[in-house]
């Protein structure tokens, strides 16, 4: 993150008590049940949910 301008810092900005979901190639495999297990629990404990996405190369420190 460090080529990112502060105003792009502070939009991606993450609230620790948010379920933080990372998508990224090397990650762990879920089938759509699974998910879908994990979304509605963050929906029953009124959690946010934010996505990060990693790139083909993934995602970087």
């Amino acid at each position: 993150m460090s080529n990112l301008t502060p105003k792009s810092k502070e939009a991606i900005a993450l609230n620790p008590k948010d379920k933080i979901i990372v998508c990224d190639m090397h990650g762990k495999d879920m089938s759509s049940i699974d998910f879908s297990e994990v979304l509605n629990e963050s929906i029953n404990l009124n959690q946010d949910i934010s996505f990060v996405i990693g790139g083909s190369f993934g995602l970087s420190e």
